[in-house]
């Protein structure tokens, strides 16, 4: 598996866990909030790639 299929992965899996715990918290179970942290969810996801691919095209990542 190459290195950005697994980091979109674990972003993907970080904005779908970001969402679901920020839901359980609010305690506002409704579908108006389900659908903005859904959202927001989708940005945590999206900004993480991009944060986690600068850190790794600067090399700070060690190589195994």
């Amino acid at each position: 598996m190459l290195p950005s299929t697994r980091l979109k992965l674990a972003s993907s899996i970080f904005g779908v866990l970001w969402a679901l715990g920020m839901f359980w918290w609010s305690g506002a179970y409704s579908l108006i909030n389900a659908l903005l942290l859904a959202i927001c969810g989708a940005g945590a996801g999206y900004g993480w790639y991009w944060l986690m691919r600068g850190i790794i095209a600067r090399g700070r990542v060690p190589e195994h």
